[in-house]
């Protein structure tokens, strides 16, 4: 087994991989796409990918969200939408400007004017649902003892879906989902001062390493559901 230093070591080389191919795969807009529809989900992939990135701190990713925000920061903000949408043809939505607005929040993004406009924006959709990853990820951030409680029970949620192997599934793809590991991984990672869920941590950055393509890139392995915009429950 891995010791600690070793998985660091090998986790570090995997970030650098996936950043190179994130910086060589971006659209002719210097944007990033992946859906296949037209459009690709281009501002909502941008926003997604961008908080994500922006999250870790590193100067040299730091550099990439600058330049990537120079062209993002600005979209349609002159023909009156303050939020982000799933593709540029289309009005703006809640998940996507949430992501926009995490993107932006980091230091030395410019744009203040937009940030707080999307925040107004978020504000009439309050009803919009996130994942239990992005809840616990939320309220990790509070000092509420309430909220640590919730966050403790969201990690037991997480953590009663890995099976004896390091491995979580979806309805589309029941064998293994690297991106529902992924959003598990993020949940035990943001909490991980929890003494219970640090081994577990551990074993699933392990098995993260292992589908990584020899570009950077990991394969997909999750599905988009399109409702429509006045569905409000699923």
């Amino acid at each position: 087994m891995m010791n600690e230093m070793t998985i660091r070591q090998k986790a570090d080389k995997a970030f650098e991989k996936a950043v190179e191919f994130l910086a060589n795969t971006r659209n002719s807009y210097r944007l990033w796409t992946d859906f296949r529809n037209i459009g690709g989900g281009e501002e909502y992939v941008t926003a997604y990918v961008g908080a994500i990135l922006s999250g870790t701190g590193r100067p040299c990713v730091l550099e990439l969200c600058r330049e990537v925000w120079n062209f993002f920061g600005t979209r349609k903000l002159f023909d009156g939408q303050v939020g982000w949408a799933r593709d540029p043809a289309i009005t703006e939505d809640a998940d996507s400007t949430a992501w926009g607005k995490k993107f932006a929040r980091k230091p030395g993004l410019k744009d203040k004017y937009r940030r707080v406009a999307a925040e107004i924006f978020l504000r009439n959709h309050l009803t919009t649902a996130f994942t239990t990853s992005l809840t616990i990820e939320a309220l990790t951030h509070t000092d509420c003892n309430e909220n640590r409680i919730a966050v403790e029970k969201g990690l037991l949620w997480v953590m009663r879906k890995f099976s004896d192997k390091p491995l979580l599934s979806n309805v589309h793809y029941p064998s293994v989902s690297v991106y529902a590991k992924a959003l598990a991984v993020r949940a035990l990672a943001i909490a991980g001062k929890c003494r219970p869920f640090k081994g577990k941590l551990s074993e699933a950055v392990t098995w993260l390493l292992d589908p990584q393509k020899h570009g950077g890139s990991w394969p997909p392995s999750t599905t988009r559901l399109m409702p429509a915009p006045y569905v409000l429950e699923s």
